[in-house]
């Protein structure tokens, strides 16, 4: 094939790969970056049940207990659910719970015979709720303020029956730790900004809240209790719509997730939510996969446009083009999402990203099929 020609279709899959990563950026994106964080007129004060579910989490249960506990809400209860902890957690929360009328401590026991994951505990921790309303969040989580539950519930008016809400990563020192924040960022940004437009695909169980109707109308977890994660994200994909979420993003309703990883745990919990992510909805993976492949597609594109020595200002300026109006939207969000140094590193972050990904989906892709045969 001719190079002009070549060219030509490079071009072609440019100008397609550029008009998606645009409509992304600005009629998906966008509305989050437009989305007021004002309070809410409502004011709701129903009371509600906080459950979280510790495994061998004496230490965390020390540092971060306090926060949840010390909440400014007029009517709440802490449940921590006890699944199978061999440490001092069981002690340790019987001694808190003499201490504090409204932590309810319930204790799933270890059976040899049977072995459950998360879903059993937490399917607990709801039947246990005296409440209606429930927030979730993690014990290697801190509330930002006393004042989240109140304005993870202010989100309940009419019509509402979940709230995704919003746990940034705890700001450590090194190079993994920053790209981690990003990823914690496109995440969110992709979630919430999904919420705001055609319906949340998932949500995230350091801070979540539903109505525990829904989870009994739903039965519960019943329909993926056979895949060991996923209570927050398929839970959300099956049963959040277009008219029954709300998201909350202000400084006050985050939770801070102070867990630490190595490389190799990063990568392996990225596996793992790809595997969470076969099971969404086709319209949910269809949207991933057209802005993941775009993307891709915009970057090779370019490179592949300079490789045969087309006009590189061109190039250049449709690159500029996409990465402009990327930090214009982008912008308000990284402060919104508590992370505003990373807006100085867009152009390296979302190149590494892409890359990373990139990486990891070939793995994945192997993975699985070295796994079926």
């Amino acid at each position: 094939m001719p190079i002009d020609q070549i060219t030509q279709i490079l071009l072609v899959l440019l100008g397609i790969s550029l008009a998606i990563q645009l409509y992304f950026l600005l009629f998906v994106q966008l509305r989050l970056a437009r989305y007021p964080v004002k309070k809410i007129q409502g004011k709701q004060q129903n009371p509600v049940s906080v459950i979280i579910c510790v495994r061998n989490e004496a230490e965390l249960i020390r540092q971060h207990l306090p926060a949840f506990l010390e909440q400014d809400y007029p009517e709440f209860e802490l449940i921590i659910v006890n699944d199978c902890s061999w440490d001092e957690t069981e002690d340790l929360l019987r001694t808190l719970a003499a201490e504090h009328k409204n932590l309810k401590v319930v204790t799933v026991p270890e059976q040899e015979r049977f072995k459950r994951n998360k879903k059993f505990a937490l399917s607990m921790g709801i039947k246990a709720a005296q409440h209606e309303h429930l927030l979730l969040s993690e014990m290697d989580c801190k509330p930002a303020s006393k004042k989240w539950i109140k304005e993870m519930q202010d989100n309940f008016v009419e019509g509402a029956e979940f709230v995704l809400g919003y746990a940034p990563q705890q700001k450590f020192p090194g190079v993994l730790p920053f790209f981690m924040r990003y990823e914690t960022f496109l995440n969110a940004l992709n979630y919430l900004s999904f919420a705001l437009n055609s319906g949340a695909f998932m949500g995230t169980g350091r801070n979540i809240a539903y109505l525990k109707s829904v989870f009994f109308r739903s039965k519960g977890f019943a329909s993926h209790m056979h895949i060991p994660a996923g209570d927050d994200v398929l839970f959300v994909n099956q049963h959040a719509g277009n008219d029954n979420v709300r998201i909350e993003v202000k400084p006050g309703a985050q939770v801070w997730n102070s867990s630490k990883m190595s490389f190799g745990k990063f990568v392996k919990q990225k596996l793992k939510d790809m595997q969470l992510a076969v099971h969404f909805k086709f319209k949910d993976r269809f949207k991933l996969q057209i802005q993941f492949l775009s993307a891709l597609l915009f970057y090779g594109a370019l490179l592949a446009l300079l490789i045969l020595q087309f006009d590189w200002r061109m190039v250049l300026g449709i690159y500029l083009l996409r990465l402009v109006l990327q930090f214009g939207v982008y912008y308000k969000i990284f402060k919104r999402l508590s992370y505003p140094e990373l807006k100085w590193f867009l152009p390296v972050l979302d190149f590494a990203y892409l890359i990373f990904m990139l990486i990891l989906n070939t793995v994945f892709l192997f993975k699985n099929k070295a796994e079926w045969k």
